[in-house]
């Protein structure tokens, strides 16, 4: 047999079975069943993420992450995220602000000092309705693309189209002062989040609280800043003790879930004091019907009968680099604010008298925007 026919041969031998593969895989839903199998994570082990054992009072179920220097220098945002998020890890790329944390010198935490609150964020309410057509508050509720809150203050997207859920909310801000309130107390606090707060659809959410306390009748004063994480429903704020924050400190914040293992993990970055922190936490329930970036008056008590704050004397907060993610059929994709149409939502009291807090356009970057503080608003309940 000649070099050209053994030559010939080889290559219809070889044609012969990768023909015989095919079959096989799809015939007998063999090697092409992969495709259903936890998508890999795209960071090599040696680069990930390190949990640390070092936890203290935190719920069970939070840990930390310690990003590799190394790792992120090499794998960019993908290695901000630990390995029980491969999906995540493979779209962090197109979050702006995990892009940014990924350029900056963070310190990042080593150990996590968690401590309890009685304080809640969220849930989303149901839309103030017009009770007296004549008040310009309940006009201006019952605009179109708007969705006025007794507790929020910011913008939130509908619900996706098709079978697709957020997975990641994000967004930067200045920490309120709430050194000028008065002789009262009153918080407010500031945060990107996924989800509505409800046993079918989590509020998975990370950000800032400014407190004021007033004592003998505004006499004396104190005031408080603080990071924090929290799920809603199932616990309440996670005060993050040694991740300090202060008044006009800037703050980057990542909320991302995984729609392949439901972990969550939230990064957060104080570009003043260069301090940083990634914490992970199972999420117990689906999330993701919604994103929302939110200026908010906090809930004090039991999640189902709390008490609304009144509203920190804020002033004027701007807000850039809102965005998120959306995943749909196992791709995942990045969007500012504005790509999703979000609807405006101002907050008012309980009755819908008056505004407590209004919210400008979105501006041309699609992610910037600016609340407003109209009114302190008074301790209530809403029923």
């Amino acid at each position: 047999m000649g070099e050209l026919e053994l030559f010939r041969l080889r290559k219809l031998s070889t044609l012969a079975a990768v023909c015989a593969a095919t079959v096989l895989a799809v015939g007998t839903g063999g090697p092409s069943a992969t495709a259903a199998q936890p998508t890999p994570s795209p960071v090599p082990s040696a680069a990930q993420s390190r949990p640390a054992a070092d936890v203290h009072d935190c719920p069970s179920g939070v840990s930390l992450n310690v990003p590799s220097a190394a790792g992120i220098a090499k794998y960019g945002a993908s290695a901000l995220l630990p390995a029980s998020m491969p999906q995540a890890q493979r779209a962090a790329d197109t979050s702006p602000v995990l892009q940014k944390i990924a350029h900056s010198n963070v310190q990042w935490l080593t150990s996590l000092d968690c401590s309890a609150t009685t304080l809640t964020n969220g849930p989303k309410r149901a839309q103030s309705r017009s009770v007296r057509p004549a008040d310009t508050p309940q006009q201006i509720c019952a605009l179109p693309n708007t969705n006025c809150q007794p507790n929020w203050s910011g913008y939130q997207t509908g619900t996706p189209r098709g079978a697709g859920t957020y997975s990641d909310a994000s967004m930067e801000w200045d920490v309120p002062n709430a050194s000028h309130s008065g002789d009262r107390n009153a918080h407010v606090t500031i945060w990107p989040g996924i989800g509505v707060g409800s046993d079918a659809d989590k509020l998975v959410q990370a950000g800032t609280e400014s407190v004021q306390y007033s004592f003998l009748g505004g006499l004396f004063h104190t005031q408080r800043y603080y990071a924090w994480i929290e799920i809603v429903p199932g616990e309440y704020e996670i005060r993050i003790s040694n991740l300090p924050v202060h008044p006009g400190d800037h703050m980057l914040v990542d909320v991302s879930y995984d729609t392949t293992t439901h972990n969550a993990t939230f990064t957060m970055y104080n570009t003043s004091t260069g301090k940083g922190g990634s914490i992970s936490q199972a999420v117990n329930g689906p999330t993701g019907s919604q994103s929302e970036w939110i200026v908010e008056r906090t809930c004090e008590g039991s999640q189902h009968s709390c008490k609304y704050t009144p509203l920190v004397k804020y002033g004027a907060e701007k807000i850039t680099n809102a965005g998120g993610q959306l995943t749909e059929g196992g791709s995942t994709s990045g969007f500012f604010a504005a790509q999703m149409q979000p609807q405006n939502t101002p907050m008012t009291d309980c009755k819908v008298t008056k505004f407590l807090s209004t919210v400008g356009p979105l501006d041309s970057t699609g992610g910037g925007f600016t609340t407003t503080w109209q009114d302190y608003g008074k301790s209530e309940k809403c029923n």
